[in-house]
């Protein structure tokens, strides 16, 4: 996941069930998994960040220190390491979106691109649609999810779908392929409308996607740092909304919008886990959640990332794991 923070929910909230209604899904998922509540980034930047929880290696070693760093010395990445637990097997390792920096079919580090493999074969996506479709309909899920599905499938206009939706129709073919095909996989989607755009926090269409509207009046916001000329040694200027003063409106405008687009990644996380339980792989198949750094939502003064102060070094780490018993972990982790 891209910029997404896991203080969200109860920093700016008054109500302790919000988090519920902004991320039911991530939330379901929570309560099977192994839940890591003080995971730790490598560095609050996407480029050094990826690289480093891709590689296992920090940033010393991978020398990747800021995102105009594209090449990084010859190491083994979570790819190789895949491939290498079971040499014999075919395993596919695909990507779609954001996951290395760039996206994986202009830097694949070993992954195959999701969307050239589906364009590439016609015959393949159409099968692998099918076993999807007779899937949901032969599946008892519910009918919200049952229809969720049916949407994400059909073959709406890319001007009307958000860059994430369309990883996600991507990646439904795609283990719609490989249980029709019993193929041991490794499939990396790279979620990303929480990402800072253009100085928007969304990529556009989530907002309105997920009916966004300002924060109430009640809920907790943080104070003003007009006054404040030089940031703290601990930030580099703001650079994504290179502004102190927002004012209030502005602030509680680009919460609600920022929860907005958290609630579209939700979405997506959904028809992911739901697709998985309707092909069957659930019981054999283990989901990791991991974000690359948080996001700053106007505490300290801060907004966006670059900092080191917690909204932006902790991430959201889970692992639901066949067998593995649900749990949470309070000890401190890194992103290796």
């Amino acid at each position: 996941l891209e910029d997404f923070s896991t203080l969200a929910s109860t920093v700016f909230s008054p109500e302790p069930a919000a988090s519920a209604r902004r991320t039911p899904h991530l939330d379901r998922l929570a309560a099977r998994s192994v839940v890591f509540r003080n995971t730790f980034c490598q560095a609050p930047i996407c480029n050094p960040s990826r690289t480093s929880f891709l590689t296992g290696r920090r940033p010393t070693a991978t020398q990747v220190w800021s995102n105009d760093d594209s090449k990084f010395p010859p190491l083994p990445t979570i790819v190789d390491f895949v491939r290498s637990t079971a040499p014999s097997a075919a395993v596919a390792c695909t990507g779609r979106g954001k996951i290395f920096h760039r996206a994986c079919d202009v830097e694949p580090h070993g992954f195959e691109n999701g969307e050239t493999q589906l364009t590439a074969d016609a015959a393949m996506a159409s099968a692998a649609e099918r076993t999807l479709r007779a899937a949901i309909r032969q599946s008892s899920i519910d009918d919200m999810a049952r229809r969720s599905l049916r949407n994400a499938l059909n073959n709406t206009p890319r001007y009307r779908r958000t860059k994430d939706q369309e990883k996600t129709a991507v990646a439904l073919l795609l283990l719609g392929h490989y249980a029709a095909t019993r193929t041991r996989f490794f499939l990396a989607v790279g979620l990303a409308s929480t990402h800072v755009h253009g100085g928007r926090i969304c990529i556009p269409g989530a907002y309105e996607n997920e009916g966004g509207k300002p924060i109430g009046p009640d809920a907790r916001i943080a104070p003003s740092r007009a006054k404040e000329i030089d940031p703290p040694l601990v930030t580099w200027p703001n650079w994504d909304i290179p502004r102190f003063d927002v004012g209030e409106r502005w602030q509680r405008e680009v919460t609600g919008h920022y929860f907005a687009c958290a609630t579209h990644v939700d979405s997506q996380i959904g028809l992911l886990t739901d697709a998985l339980d309707v092909l069957k792989l659930t019981a054999s198949t283990a989901i990791v959640v991991q974000g690359d750094h948080g996001f700053s939502l106007g505490r300290h003064g801060r907004w966006s990332k670059y900092n080191l102060y917690e909204d932006a070094t902790r991430v959201p780490l889970l692992m639901a794991v066949p067998g593995r018993p649900a749990a949470v972990v309070t000890t401190v982790v890194e992103s290796l």
